[in-house]
């Protein structure tokens, strides 16, 4: 079975579809980035080394706040970058190609709005940039079984409920590639912001080559949350500049479709007709609010737009010719 997205560089991933919690809820909005440095000669504040894996998450960094950040030339001007601007993201947004996109699909993330940066997950140094990826200070890499280790150490509750499934394994004592792992439900950088190529059946059918036939309730709750995620991300979209990525009046229902969700799909346990059919009238309600609002949005934002006011031009239409004389 193929699985290159397991090995790919993990910020800390889910371990479920929607099982990341409050992840459209209470998150920072992203502070405006110059294109130019700022204050080149200013040194940040002096900061003792930490040495332990991981950082506090959200913890305010000394230097952070005012370090100069440069974005390369093709970065678009409406294209978010993380929140916390740590000397892992100010270093990999112009390192270029492999190492610059982990930063472009973690800015809005659900990790990203909650504060989280590169060194939660991955270790490292986040004083001195040259010692930044020493394993003195606690730095995995890309390493496998720490990254699945760490999305655990979050997610206690949610690897306990895979644990007790067919699709555990320990990736401590063997890496198996025929075992699933969080992020290829959920996704590396870009937890909670799937890019639109994503889609859970297929990541199912990787395994189980006749899904649908083989496992229709399953099938049919999978395509019912891929349908979720393709309404979900044009909210975002319409979204991206504004503080949540989702409004505030759909959290709630989010969450316990996150919730429901799980509770089907972490314990990998057979899934009955009757309790896909209770899950999905709910997405489906869920989906149709979401549609709603982006008719409306959209209707709003036409009455806003300044051709929708424009005076009528007191020029006669032109009159079709009649052809009807024409006509054999």
């Amino acid at each position: 079975m193929h699985r290159s997205r397991a090995v790919a560089p993990l910020i800390v991933v889910g371990v479920a579809v929607f099982a990341a919690g409050a992840a459209f809820l209470s998150a920072e909005p992203p502070s405006a980035v110059s294109l130019a440095q700022k204050d080149a000669d200013a040194k940040p504040a002096e900061a003792k080394p930490s040495s332990s894996k991981k950082a506090a998450i959200g913890r305010v960094h000394p230097g952070d706040k005012d370090a100069p950040v440069r974005l390369p030339r093709w970065w678009k001007a409406s294209e978010p970058v993380p929140i916390v601007k740590s000397n892992c993201v100010r270093c990999h947004l112009t390192a270029g190609r492999e190492l610059t996109a982990p930063a472009q699909d973690f800015a809005r993330s659900v990790h990203d709005l909650h504060g989280m940066t590169c060194s939660d997950c991955h270790g490292g140094n986040r004083d001195k940039d040259e010692s930044a990826h020493e394993p003195e200070f606690g730095f995995i890499g890309t390493k496998l079984s720490a990254h699945m280790a760490g999305c655990a150490e979050c997610h206690d509750e949610q690897a306990e409920t895979v644990k007790s499934g067919p699709h555990y394994w320990d990736f401590s004592k063997q890496v198996n590639l025929k075992y699933p792992v969080c992020s290829d439900c959920h996704g590396h950088h870009d937890v909670e912001k799937p890019p639109a190529e994503f889609s859970l059946k297929t990541v199912c059918r990787e395994c189980h080559l006749n899904f649908e036939h083989d496992m229709p309730h399953a099938a049919a709750v999978a395509i019912e949350n891929d349908r979720l995620w393709d309404v979900i991300r044009k909210v975002q979209e319409r979204n991206v500049k504004n503080e949540k990525p989702v409004p505030d009046q759909f959290h709630q229902d989010l969450e316990a479709a996150r919730h429901l969700t799980a509770e089907l799909i972490h314990p990998a346990h057979k899934i009955t007709e009757k309790q896909a059919a209770e899950l999905n009238v709910h997405v489906q309600t869920v989906r149709g609010r979401l549609e709603r609002w982006l008719l409306e949005d959209a209707a709003h934002s036409t009455t806003k737009s300044p051709t929708a006011h424009a005076p009528a031009s007191k020029t006669a239409p032109s009159t079709p010719a009649d052809r009807s004389k024409d006509a054999p």
